[in-house]
């Protein structure tokens, strides 16, 4: 009955134009993920994060002030949410996917990091205290099955693994993607649940990831002008921009539509990677069974999941 339920929901005008909108997200942000692998093959993905970090701000930034000048409805507890949203989901967590992606490949990282709804309904369920469905679990059983599945490929394909447990190196990036995506998930609702604008709580989110990514440069000794200067910059710049792109079509479906009815489109994601690997990224990535399979499983999950959260 949920299920019926859900379908007949998206008959609506503001339900089809939301799931229109989502699926936009889900493809750029798959867009994304192939222009970095393709800037990090001889390019820095720190430096195609520093640069997205600052396309991201410079795009929401101007919006913020066009749609609410200084008066962006913050609260002490919306700044503290998205402030660990910019620390969480997009200074450590893209930080790890850009990693993982150039380590062992976006048509891998994808798919692993997108569990990042497996471990995000976990954090809401003990956190906030959302309910759980039968569909859910079958969901999240999916979502374990296909991860563990690419994770399995990954180590059996590669050449950097450690002893007889055949650990690879590289599986530690999209895991941590994974981990703080969900982390980000969590605390970025708190702050929704404010009443702060999207807009807004973006702008904030990409600020501190921008501040915390600079730091971090300067840390390490490393010039903030370099990665502007870089031979890649472009493909850099235009990362940046198509994930400006997805994050705004993303909160635009968000407006218009339930979670349960955006989050199956967004989840498309690893589908729309692993077409445009095969097409633009084969002398890259080699696309196995397992990876389909894989990449079939944890996006009939992120459906379930969706659709009975």
């Amino acid at each position: 009955m949920a299920f019926l339920y859900s379908l007949m929901s998206v008959v609506s005008y503001s339900n089809i134009l939301a799931a229109i909108l989502a699926t936009m997200g889900g493809f750029f942000f798959a867009l994304r993920a192939i222009l970095v692998k393709k800037a990090t093959v001889s390019g820095d993905p720190l430096e195609a994060v520093l640069v997205s970090y600052f396309v991201n701000f410079l795009t929401f930034l101007p919006l913020t002030l066009l749609l609410y000048g200084f008066s962006p409805g913050f609260t002490i507890k919306s700044i503290i949410a998205f402030i660990g949203a910019g620390l969480f989901g997009s200074f450590l967590g893209r930080t790890f996917s850009f990693l993982g992606i150039e380590r062992v490949g976006a048509s891998r990282t994808i798919p692993i990091s997108n569990g990042y709804i497996l471990l995000g309904s976990v954090f809401g369920i003990l956190l906030l205290a959302e309910p759980i469905t039968i569909g859910h679990f079958w969901g999240i059983i999916l979502l374990v099955a296909g991860v563990f599945i690419v994770s399995y490929e990954i180590q059996s394909t590669s050449s950097d693994s450690l002893g007889k447990w055949k650990i690879s190196i590289g599986l530690i990036f999209p895991l941590g993607a994974l981990l703080f995506f969900s982390l980000d998930s969590v605390v970025a609702k708190v702050g929704l649940l404010e009443k702060t604008p999207a807009i807004p709580g973006l702008t904030l989110k990409f600020a501190t990831a921008s501040l915390m990514m600079s730091l971090f440069f300067l840390f390490r000794n490393r010039s903030l002008e370099a990665p502007f200067k870089a031979e890649d910059r472009k493909t850099y710049l235009w990362a940046g921009l198509v994930g400006s792109l997805a994050m705004g079509f993303y909160y635009l479906a968000l407006g218009l539509a339930r979670v349960v009815v955006v989050l199956p489109f967004i989840g498309l994601t690893p589908v729309f990677v692993l077409v445009l690997t095969y097409f633009y990224l084969q002398k890259l990535e080699r696309i196995t069974t397992l990876i389909t399979i894989g990449t079939i499983l944890v996006v009939s999950g992120i459906v379930l999941t969706s659709i009975f959260m």
